[in-house]
């Protein structure tokens, strides 16, 4: 596979950008792909997961803009064929940086009226940069009641709604504490079903691009 690079933008924190980065960077492990985590984010909250983690994989750098080129670099001279860069919650030099370097970018989103209107920023970061990007809902409620409303709400950016969503589960945090993915903390529960699938959605337009 060649190296895919997928960027997680979001100028409202709290969406669960992070969770996201991990999540999926340990479920593209578990599909036998050579992975790297950048942490762009000052707080570090994706290192000091990778710091207490047993396992070696996904790898993870944390660096800033200015050496970005070089965590990208590094990413080709061993073989990595997936990297996630995750991103601090504001729209500045970094995340547009960022976006250059990426080939899909993922923007996570809660189910309210604040998140959907704080997307503006990072949409016209993202055409700016004429990237292909999608939205994917977050910490949705457990019925989804208000999914179907977020949909249409997003629909005003022009860019697509990912079909898989995230629900606010406990299993996520509880993950997180032990520094795993829900995929290996509970493999076979709820979270896991979610990251799965959302992988396999974000694998399909990988292969699209390489196409």
């Amino acid at each position: 596979m060649i190296l895919k690079t997928i960027i997680l933008l979001a100028q409202k924190g709290g969406c669960g950008k992070t969770t996201l980065v991990l999540n999926l960077a340990v479920a593209a492990v578990r599909h036998g792909l050579k992975t790297l985590i950048i942490d762009l984010d000052s707080q570090k909250t994706a290192t000091q997961w990778w710091e207490s983690r047993d396992d070696n994989e996904p790898i993870l750098v944390h660096t800033t803009h200015s050496d970005l080129d070089k965590a990208i670099q590094l990413a080709r001279d061993q073989d990595v064929q997936i990297v996630l860069i995750d991103t601090a919650g504001r729209d500045d030099l970094t995340n547009t940086k960022a976006a250059s370097f990426s080939d899909f970018c993922l923007l996570p989103c809660q189910p309210t009226m604040e998140d959907m209107r704080a997307q503006g920023v990072t949409v016209e970061l993202i055409k700016r940069q004429q990237k292909p990007a999608a939205f994917v809902l977050t910490r949705c409620g457990v019925h989804g009641s208000r999914i179907d409303s977020a949909k249409k709400g997003l629909a005003v950016y022009g860019l697509p709604v990912a079909p898989s969503h995230i629900v606010n589960r406990t299993a996520y945090p509880d993950a997180y504490v032990l520094s795993q993915g829900v995929v290996e903390y509970e493999s076979d529960g709820k979270a896991a079903s979610e990251i799965n699938s959302l992988w396999s959605w974000l694998t399909s337009k990988m292969e699209k691009l390489t196409a």
